[in-house]
């Protein structure tokens, strides 16, 4: 059945507006005027500027060469006339001049200039008539006369105060004949100039070489002088066209220059402001502009009307007509009788048109299809799916959606945000986020959050969704797919619980731990393996474990055998029989011990290995470190001992020597072999004090000593026999302290001991010492007064930074071999003394340590070079030995000193012979105890026993264990006084003296 629509009725109701085409074909056709009028208009502008250019620079430069002319030919003429009269034979006779200048006075062209001459000496002795009264005048001080240039610049005359130049021409008889020439000459000559077209608005003038107005229309310039050549600024570069533009007065000008030949400092000037020329290119472009946009209009007049009758408004018509037609039935579409005569494309429209509505019935039938299959498919799906529209509502929920929320579809589509209230507020933004990209093209990635259902139960929900878009890529709303995983979930939870709580065993475990599949790769790594082995776990995760743990023989360096090998073929916990050296990943070395087993499954089936490995590598040195220094306490012990005995042995040497010196007169031979055994034997007296330091003494005892000697002194015995070179920079007047000289010999010695050792190849230890006062609160912590300050530099190998911190630990040591000890012990010796010791050390720039021991300044300790002479006394002395030589030779001393000697072996006998001696009435003056006597009463007992007979018993306590405490701190035990083994007659006298 055919349809036929008119579009009559759509037609009244747009009458007073334009069809919608109609009007954009209108606004098109505007925009096109207005566009081709303005590119036209540029065209024309940009001709013209470019035309107006040319016309000038040929006009300008005309005229600049028209002005050069006549200029050059006004001044050639001029001097030609003056040289005619001067060269005429009546000027040489006297006084022709002026005959010549009354005679020629009214001649063309020299009418108004002013002529007079000078003499030798540049004063005027001819002028001009009506000038008479500047005869005489000296003219040179006047700058156009003293330089002398034949014509000068600018300048005001002297005679008429106008603006002039002045010629000047020599004379044969000496004299120079001056000619001043106004100005308004130069005006005369050019003021008729023109240009065609522009008259009267292209300006002419003339400067001087300094800018000097030479001419211009405006005479207040020329009579003034100005200087208009400085206040033309901004010039640019000339054109193609030769043309320049500058800046005068706010106003830009376009100008032509040329420099005139005579004179060659002139410069000719044409130039017109720019405001002209944009006047004149306006005027000429609207004379064409007017006939352009008439054409243009005309043009665009027809086009409308042929756009509007064969277009815009068939085509209105024909969407009227199509407007009513049902794309669902079956009819066919007719157009409005008066479109159907010579309307052929029209009539293709139409079919094509019915072929579509056709291609859409039966897509309609298709998507019927469709949608029952998906509404089948989804009914039965366990999933929650859903389709969700660009504005929110909820377009289609699967029944689904009830069973995992409770709540049914029509309230989800009822509610359209009810799917993001279920969701729980701590996963809202997660969702929400990712809700908020739906319009991305590309799948989104699917998220897990948690949701709460109607009767509050919490599920977790896996979410997948991607955007619905037309053909023409234009978004449509969001399709989604819900899953509950409440179940994976709770499975997972319990997973990783288990997973937590033997990851917490294997992080508790205090040993290494590596697990490997049956290919030997690894799988689990705890935090002690990541430590020994440096590598982490995600790193070593799939690594072969020969790659992760590899094992070397501690002594040969041969890779021992792979652990995994082993286990998987005896099928046991396999325990390695000898230690083997791992080397982490950042190189560092372990001594491990390992052991392993093979994992098996619920039905004893092996899937694996499991390997534990300790580091006994501090194990192993603290055993080392435990027989050192039980070898060293031993050792130590026994050179308590030899110390002690040698001390005994030495004291009988000592003293006989001393005996011997003092009962014989010796010849000046035998007293030089007695001096050499005296010193040998203190020599050996001081080897035994540093076996006594070496056996780790206690408290210093302390004396005077002079530290530029000790250092001197300690230094020779370290450094002797070695291929270092030792530099030492003592003080003159250092001072001197108060210290054991034994052990701070023994602390000089130690560190360049190391020093030498860190300098195989040689090299300059630099010993120093000089005077400081610290004030109180000083960095170094200690108390305020005068020390001694010590440094041992070397150029060794250094100490690494890490190590700076633990170089005084007891047991630390850097070298292969060492006991760590003597840094430790020096640290000690120094606290003991109130001072300080430092280190300073960069890595191959070599070590400093640095000394700081309280001073004694202002005392001097004294001298030991020559011994006195021991003064004699009196007296009963009382000596306690367990050694009979010793007993013997203090009684021969105190004998040979004028005392009175009784002997005792141990301290029962000391306390009954002094209790006897009382009671007799016979008491001793002193007591000489020994320290230590074995199996028998002591030094301190017997000193504690005979105060308490008698209180006022004087008592020296003697020893060659001269660290002990009794011996440091003497005084608290009841003795006056010290006396160290070995000694000789000297020192005991002296010791008697002090006490008596």
């Amino acid at each position: 059945m055919k349809h036929a629509v008119t579009s009559h009725g759509h037609g009244r109701g747009r009458e007073k507006m334009p069809p919608p085409l109609a009007r954009r074909v209108n606004r098109i056709l505007a925009l096109f005027f207005v566009l081709g009028l303005a590119l036209v208009s540029v065209k024309v502008s940009l001709v013209e500027m470019r035309q107006l250019k040319l016309n000038l620079a040929q006009a300008m430069s005309t005229t600049a060469g028209t002005c050069s002319a006549i200029i050059a030919d006004y001044f050639s003429s001029n001097r030609k006339l003056i040289r005619d009269y001067l060269d005429d034979t009546t000027a040489r006779e006297e006084g022709a001049i002026g005959h010549l200048l009354k005679r020629h006075r009214h001649q063309a062209g020299i009418a108004d200039d002013l002529f007079f001459v000078l003499d030798a000496g540049q004063r005027i002795v001819q002028i001009s008539e009506g000038f008479e009264s500047f005869l005489g005048l000296d003219m040179g001080n006047m700058p156009v006369i003293r330089r002398g240039q034949a014509i000068s610049p600018v300048h005001q005359s002297i005679f008429t105060g106008q603006s002039v130049i002045t010629m000047l021409f020599p004379l044969n008889n000496g004299q120079t004949l001056a000619v001043e020439k106004n100005l308004d000459d130069v005006r005369y000559l050019i003021r008729h100039f023109r240009i065609p077209g522009l008259k009267g608005r292209v300006l002419f003038f003339i400067l001087s070489d300094d800018g000097t107005v030479v001419y211009h229309p405006d005479r207040s310039l020329v009579e003034s002088r100005a200087r208009l050549g400085l206040a033309m600024t901004d010039w640019t570069a000339p054109d193609s066209f030769g043309l320049q533009s500058f800046r005068l007065d706010h106003t830009r000008y376009l100008a032509y220059r040329q420099q005139l030949k005579i004179p060659s400092t002139w410069t000719f000037y044409a130039a017109i402001p720019y405001p002209v020329i944009i006047r004149h290119i306006l005027q000429m472009v609207a004379i064409q502009a007017v006939s352009i946009c008439l054409t243009l209009l005309a043009m665009i007049l027809v086009l409308n009307w042929l756009i509007n009758r064969y277009l815009a408004r068939p085509i209105s018509e024909l969407a009227g007509a199509l407007s009513g037609i049902n794309p669902f039935v079956d009819e066919q579409l007719a157009l409005p009788p008066h479109l159907s005569d010579d309307t052929r494309e029209l009539h293709e429209i139409v079919g094509a048109m019915e072929s579509m509505m056709l291609r859409v019935r039966e897509a309609k039938e298709r998507l019927s299809k469709s949608e029952s299959l998906f509404r089948m498919v989804s009914e039965f799906s366990t999933e929650w799916i859903f389709w969700r529209a660009i504005d929110g509502r909820m377009v289609y929920t699967s029944p689904s959606c009830e069973e995992i929320t409770g709540y049914t579809a029509e309230e989800f589509q009822q509610q359209s945000d009810l799917i993001e209230m279920i969701i729980v507020p701590e996963d809202r933004a997660l969702c929400l986020n990712h809700f908020r990209d739906h319009q991305d093209p590309r799948p989104h990635r699917p998220i897990e959050y948690r949701i709460r259902t109607r009767d509050g139960r919490i599920r977790w929900i896996s979410h997948v969704c991607r955007g619905i878009y037309d053909r023409d890529g234009n978004y449509l709303g969001r399709r989604g797919s819900n899953r509950d995983i409440t179940l994976r979930k709770e499975a997972e939870r319990q997973l990783a619980m288990e997973k937590e709580r033997l990851s917490v065993t294997l992080r508790s475990i205090g040993d290494g731990v590596i697990t490997t599949d049956m290919e030997g790769n690894v799988v689990l790594v705890n935090r002690v393996a990541e430590q020994l082995t440096g590598w982490r776990q995600e790193e070593a995760a799939g690594r072969p474990l020969s790659e992760i743990f590899c094992l070397v023989h501690r002594d040969t360096g041969e890779p021992l055998p792979c652990p995994v090998r082993v286990i998987l073929a005896e099928e046991q916990v396999t325990e390695r029989e000898e230690e083997g050296i791992l080397t982490s990943r950042n190189g560092r070395k372990y001594l491990v011990s390992d052991t392993g087993a093979p994992i098996r499954d619920q039905e004893s089936r092996i899937i694996g290995v499991v390997l534990v490995f300790r580091d006994i590598t501090d194990q192993e040195r603290l055993e080392n470190e435990a027989i050192k220094a039980q070898r060293l306490e031993s050792v130590g012990t026994l050179a308590g001992g030899i110390a002690h005995d040698f001390n005994n042995l030495l004291t009988a040497i000592l003293g006989n020597i001393s005996l011997l010196r003092r009962s014989l007169e010796q010849t000046p031979a035998v007293e030089e072999y007695l001096l050499a055994a005296e010193q040998a034997s203190l020599r050996a007296r001081d080897l035994t004090r540093q076996l006594l330091t070496f056996s780790r003494g206690g408290t210093p005892v302390k004396q005077l000593v002079a530290m530029d000697r000790l250092l001197r002194e300690a230094t020779d015995l370290t450094m002797h026999g070695s291929n270092v070179r030792h530099d030492l920079r003592i003080a003159d007047d250092l001072w001197p302290a108060e210290v054991d000289a034994g052990q701070v010999s023994q602390v000089i010695g130690n560190l360049l001991i190391n020093a030498d050792q860190a300098m195989p190849e040689g090299g300059v230890i630099t010993i120093s010492a000089d005077n400081v006062t610290l004030a109180s609160n000083n960095l170094l912590n200690l108390a305020p007064g005068p020390y001694v300050r010590i440094r041992i530099r070397d150029q060794g190998t250094g100490i690494a930074p890490e190590y700076l911190d633990r170089i005084f630990d007891p047991y630390f040591t850097t070298k292969n071999e060492g006991n760590g000890l003597g840094l430790a012990s020096s640290y000690s010796i120094v606290r003991n003394h109130r001072g300080v010791i430092a280190v300073e050390s960069e890595p191959g720039a070599g070590s400093t340590f640095t000394i700081h021991l309280p001073a004694s300044e202002g005392k001097r300790p004294e001298k030991e070079e020559t011994p006195a002479v021991p003064e004699e006394g009196q007296g009963r002395i009382l000596v306690m030995d367990d050694e009979e030589m010793i007993r013997s030779l203090c009684t021969s001393i105190l004998t040979s000193l004028g005392y009175e000697a009784v002997g005792t072996a141990d301290g029962a006998e000391t306390l009954q012979v002094y209790r006897e001696a009382m009671e007799a009435g016979t008491p001793f003056a002193a007591v000489i105890l020994d320290l230590t006597v074995p199996g028998g009463m002591g030094g301190k007992e017997t000193a504690r026993r005979l105060l308490e007979l008698d209180p006022d018993a004087r008592l020296i306590v003697s020893s060659g264990y001269a660290n002990d405490t009794a011996m440091s701190e003497y005084r608290e035990f009841g003795f006056r006084a010290i006396l160290v083994k070995p000694y000789q007659v000297s020192d005991m006298a002296g010791i008697l003296k002090q006490v008596l």
